[in-house]
């Protein structure tokens, strides 16, 4: 979907049958003209309605419409003149294009039910395999980007993968758990248009949930000095937490 490009599709229908070549006799013999029907393969009947005469046609029967009847049928094909045959044909993907698109190829399809009649169309559903990375939306992509806390504080340039490599995603200070930072152009080509979408980054922060004691002391440090701010806003602090104390909701972990 990115750059576009050609891909071969293998198509199974019904052909002309190459030992026959479509007549369904076999060779050296051919088909002879059906009577009943004087090799129209239709049948007529008319009907006088008052003044009004009504004739009504339809397939003959007895040659199912062929106007032709078959002595010697040939054995490739038992005197149907088509036989299965797989085709191999290559497609262009257009650039961007969306999921569930159908493509259409003309006259690869099924051979018509009326003699002579040209062959139908075969349409080639377009199906995109999922990249675990992002979430589409449209032209854009969602992903998530995992950053620890002290990231989140002070700010930090993130590397995120994009479908080119990696995109570089400026977190500025003081970013909340949720928060989504757009990178423009690195999304997905927009199909039948200009320029790609953007590349959305919803901001993950990761909480430890197992401190060293090192660590431990520094959070207290930033908790005794963050207290002020805590009281302004109402928030009492009563005093360090004891590790048995934590809360048992939170689940174990490293």
């Amino acid at each position: 979907m990115l750059t576009g490009g050609k891909e071969t599709v293998t198509i199974t229908r019904l052909g002309s049958c190459s030992r026959c070549a479509g007549s369904g006799a076999e060779p050296g013999t051919a088909p002879r003209s059906y009577p009943d029907c004087g090799g129209t393969g239709q049948q007529s009947a008319a009907s006088r309605r008052g003044s009004v005469v009504v004739r009504q046609v339809t397939t003959c029967p007895a040659c199912r419409g062929r106007g032709q009847v078959i002595d010697q049928p040939c054995r490739a094909c038992d005197g149907t003149g088509q036989v299965t045959q797989e085709d191999r044909v290559a497609i262009r993907i257009p650039r961007g294009v969306p999921e569930g698109t159908a493509l259409r190829l003309g006259g690869r399809g099924m051979p018509s039910p009326v003699s002579g009649g040209p062959p139908g169309d075969v349409y080639v559903i377009i199906r995109t395999g999922a990249d675990p990375r992002f979430t589409p939306a449209g032209a854009d992509l969602w992903y998530e980007l995992h950053i620890g806390v002290p990231d989140a504080v002070l700010g930090i340039t993130a590397a995120a993968s994009a479908l080119d490599g990696e995109a570089h995603v400026p977190v500025p200070p003081g970013t909340q758990p949720g928060d989504v930072l757009p990178v423009k152009g690195k999304g997905l080509p927009r199909f039948r248009r200009h320029g790609r979408g953007s590349l959305n980054v919803t901001v993950i922060v990761d909480i430890p949930r197992r401190l060293s004691p090192r660590q431990r002391q520094l959070y207290e440090k930033l908790r005794v000095e963050g207290a002020g701010a805590a009281d302004q806003s109402g928030l009492r602090v009563t005093g360090p937490i004891a590790e048995s104390d934590a809360c048992p909701f939170l689940p174990a972990g490293g």
